[in-house]
């Protein structure tokens, strides 16, 4: 008999939607119809019902311990009662932030949670420097002190948590198998070389570490007009305030790059960091630092991806970028790390 794990994508989807309907019993909702939405890191549904709209987040089998879910959604009322527009947690019936779902007993159990739901657009293409600015305002936001709250179970993207033996995605060493010994020689150069600027950037500049988004992209944003409202904080964690940002950017790269736009890109990156520090504080030398941090999120999603053979629909990636990715690695170990927006 197969598991959950050695099932097909469209099983997979199947036995969550299944769970899915149990868990929304311990609700006081009355549901109409479950969409589903997108089934990656968590499995996600969108609950309609006569009286609004809900998110239901079947969470990956022990990705995170209840503490970290919990944290998570400590994060998000803590944001939504200082004013920013992000998602609210929704109780159980039993007043429980985070409920048990399971289908055919022991075969499959699942954390789950709901949130509320948001309407807005996504925007890639359409994205300019207002947009950029007002990204950049909401992550130094984000990373006020008034905004963060204490992390017990969330230390996942300093130093180590990205880069080290600790590595939140559990990938970088794991990758040696997936990977031949030359390839593996240069990602693993290239991971102990960021490893250390990370590192000594940590050591020199505390204060530019605490609670972050840590997964900003454009998929992750809905805009209401030009307010971006955040949505998907399940990688939050304690990390480099850099890091965040460097997340967005990197979207914006990437479409330019597949656009094969000409317009010049730097002012993109200039709206950012004047969105962010009307009221954060970014020296000249953080922001030489981002490209590091580029390089970074690439490795760290590379190994993701190899941590992803459980799933299919992901794993694919895998393979499908992986020339390009030692080819950079390769690049960065002999030139240093690219500046962001390189032309076309």
């Amino acid at each position: 008999m197969k598991t959950f794990e050695t099932s097909t994508y469209r099983s997979q989807v199947y036995q969550l939607r299944q769970l899915g309907k149990e868990v929304l019993k311990q609700y006081d909702l009355k549901v109409e119809q479950l969409e589903f939405i997108n089934h990656g890191e968590n499995a996600t549904y969108k609950v309609i019902t006569k009286k609004g709209n809900y998110l239901l987040r079947i969470h990956r089998d022990r990705y995170h311990t209840s503490d970290g879910i919990k944290e998570e959604l400590n994060w998000l009322n803590k944001l939504h009662s200082n004013g920013l527009s992000v998602q609210k947690p929704v109780l159980s019936s039993n007043n429980e932030l985070i409920t048990q779902g399971s289908y055919k007993g022991d075969f499959l159990k699942r954390t789950c949670t709901i949130l509320t739901w948001e309407e807005g657009i996504f925007r890639s293409n359409s994205i300019n420097e207002d947009y950029c600015k007002a990204i950049g305002n909401l992550l130094a936001r984000f990373h006020k002190k008034e905004n963060q709250i204490p992390i017990k179970a969330r230390k996942y993207w300093d130093a180590e948590g990205l880069l080290g033996k600790g590595d939140r995605f559990n990938g970088l060493f794991a990758i040696e198998e997936g990977l031949s010994k030359k390839e593996y020689k240069i990602f693993n150069a290239c991971r102990e070389s960021l490893f250390n600027v990370l590192k000594n950037y940590q050591e020199e500049h505390p204060e530019k570490f605490g609670l972050i988004h840590a997964d900003l992209h454009f998929w992750n944003v809905i805009w209401k007009d030009k307010s971006p409202i955040p949505i998907d904080f399940d990688d939050c964690g304690t990390g480099a305030f850099l890091y965040d940002l460097c997340i967005y950017l990197k979207s914006i790269e990437g479409n330019m790059k597949r656009k094969k736009k000409d317009k010049p890109a730097k002012p993109y990156l200039d709206a950012m960091l004047e969105g962010y520090n009307k009221i954060g504080n970014l020296t000249q030398k953080d922001v030489e630092l981002l490209p590091f941090f580029r390089l970074t999120r690439d490795l760290v999603m590379f190994g993701w991806l190899y941590s992803r053979r459980d799933n299919a629909n992901i794993f694919k990636h895998f393979e499908l970028g992986r020339a390009k990715r030692i080819e950079r690695y390769s690049k960065f170990l002999k030139e240093g790390p690219e500046r962001f927006f390189v032309s076309p």
